[in-house]
């Protein structure tokens, strides 16, 4: 059972490491070079952008998001749960390992919406559009 956590932890770690890598790439593609910086936002604490706030991307560890505003990017939160506003407007992928999402009716994801969630030994992968 011991063996069995260590490689789901590494597994979770690496994972991370790739998202951030990942997301913090994106904010450097030469098609977003013209236009002005968005803010990217990386926390381990709890997070919220609001109704009339526009980021490049989101980054939580540990800890839960709420998003009611505008994404450029990607939504990626590392256990902890995911509340997205109907107000909210992600214009890319939204991830979530080791949580929940909760989405309100109306709110606007352009991309896919991927949660793993590791309960009791198992691997649920929920994958939508």
């Amino acid at each position: 059972m011991e063996k069995k956590m260590k490689a789901t932890k590494t597994l979770i770690c690496l994972l991370s490491l790739l998202l951030l890598f990942l997301s913090a790439g994106a904010g450097f593609h030469p098609a977003f070079a013209k236009e002005k910086r968005m803010r990217i936002i990386i926390h381990d604490r709890h997070t919220v952008i609001p109704k009339n706030e526009k980021v490049e991307n989101v980054v939580v560890i540990g800890n839960n998001a709420t998003v009611g505003g505008y994404v450029k990017t990607a939504v990626i939160v590392i256990n902890g749960n995911l509340n997205i506003r109907k107000s909210a407007d992600i214009r890319g992928s939204v991830f979530v390992l080791g949580g929940n999402i909760k989405q309100q009716p109306g709110a606007r994801v352009t991309e896919h919406v991927l949660s793993i969630n590791m309960n009791r030994g198992n691997c649920d992968v929920t994958d939508s559009l």
